[in-house]
């Protein structure tokens, strides 16, 4: 059975029209592929409008909600309660008020209880590490980034990955490939890291990634995927209607 994970512009998609939102859940029936809401997906919709809808949609079709706690692991944890999407610091504790709830009213709870923020060091961060590419190429860029992994031998700097996480590792070389794309006058946005995040749960969670179109095209992730052992990555779709070609309901 197939996992799918969306991008956050196709959940709001979803929310905006009815037919798309009809078709997308006669595919599911047809095809019985499972849909994966992520944390980033979260935070994304977080900052949107309509919540109460939005919980009532990601509630009916999503079959498995993913988090990652630790990056510097290799696991993931998946649960099919919302609440898996809270701050383990707070969740016992969101438990209790939401212990009575179905999974749309634990949603709307979590939209309107918690504050999610991106992180808005992430264009100062990327436009510093494109300089560094520019300058040093991408020797120095992955350096760079890969900072904890660097080891020194005689004369020689070289970075090491055989001891890091499938986890870290993708989410650091998300960063390397971006920063090799930013062109001089580019505008990066600070959502751009919640959207760089949704790729690294797609490519270690998902085996189909309906992805907004400008990253896709990038080439982002199959590029990360290239360095990881006997990882191929998601199947990419730009959209909704690419989706659909592929997993038709008639």
């Amino acid at each position: 059975m197939l996992d799918v994970i969306l991008d956050t512009n196709h959940w709001i998609a979803l929310k905006e029209n009815q037919h798309i939102l009809s078709k997308f859940k006669q595919s599911k029936r047809k095809h019985g592929f499972n849909v994966l809401f992520t944390r980033p997906n979260f935070v994304d919709l977080a900052k949107g409008n309509q919540q109460d809808r939005l919980s009532d949609i990601i509630a009916e079709i999503t079959d498995t909600y993913v988090v990652v706690e630790d990056y510097n692991s290799d696991e993931y944890l998946y649960s099919d309660d919302p609440l898996l999407i809270s701050p383990p610091e707070i969740r016992n504790t969101l438990k209790e008020d939401t212990l009575d709830f179905g999974a749309a009213k634990t949603l709307r709870f979590l939209f309107r209880s918690m504050e999610q923020d991106p992180d808005n060091e992430f264009p100062a961060l990327s436009r510093a590490l494109s300089d560094i590419h520019n300058e040093g190429g991408e020797n120095y860029l992955k350096m760079a980034a890969f900072w904890r992994y660097i080891e020194r031998e005689d004369d020689q700097v070289r970075v090491e990955l055989s001891d890091a996480s499938k986890l870290g590792y993708v989410r650091r070389q998300l960063t390397v490939e971006h920063a090799k794309q930013i062109q001089p006058n580019e505008n990066i946005e600070t959502q751009d890291y919640v959207d760089l995040e949704i790729c690294a749960y797609a490519i270690y969670a998902s085996d189909v990634f309906i992805g907004e179109k400008k990253w896709v095209n990038q080439g982002i992730i199959p590029n990360v995927c290239t360095g990881i052992e006997d990882e191929d990555g998601p199947i990419l779709m730009r959209s909704l209607n690419e989706f659909f070609a592929g997993f038709p309901v008639v």
